[in-house]
């Protein structure tokens, strides 16, 4: 169903459903435990959601991508600077994306 929505938002032009409806394919991959497709849509719905710059929505795929990679076996690396960015956002509401990803990485 969401991938039916999907199309129909590509073919609309509708970036702001389109980042919800992969977030939202997300969600159900990470139910599933398939972390690896999880992660897929979440990066995608990311660099809509980063372009759109709505922070509430940018930190709420940064969370989603932070329980994946906590989630995922494969990954080796912490999440700490996605969970940091995803914290940064929400908190500020309307801080840049740039300054919390310098904060992040200190």
């Amino acid at each position: 169903m969401f991938k039916e929505s999907l199309q129909i938002q590509r073919d609309a032009g509708d970036a702001t459903y389109q980042a919800l409806c992969l977030n939202a394919i997300g969600n159900v991959y990470l139910a599933r435990g398939e972390s690896e497709d999880a992660l897929t849509y979440f990066q995608q719905a990311l660099q809509l959601r980063e372009k759109l710059n709505v922070p509430g929505d940018i930190a709420d795929t940064l969370g989603n991508l932070g329980v994946t990679n906590v989630n995922s076996a494969s990954t080796t690396k912490p999440p700490t600077p996605t969970c940091a960015r995803s914290i940064c956002i929400a908190r500020a509401g309307t801080i840049t994306a740039r300054h919390c990803n310098r904060r992040a990485s200190e």
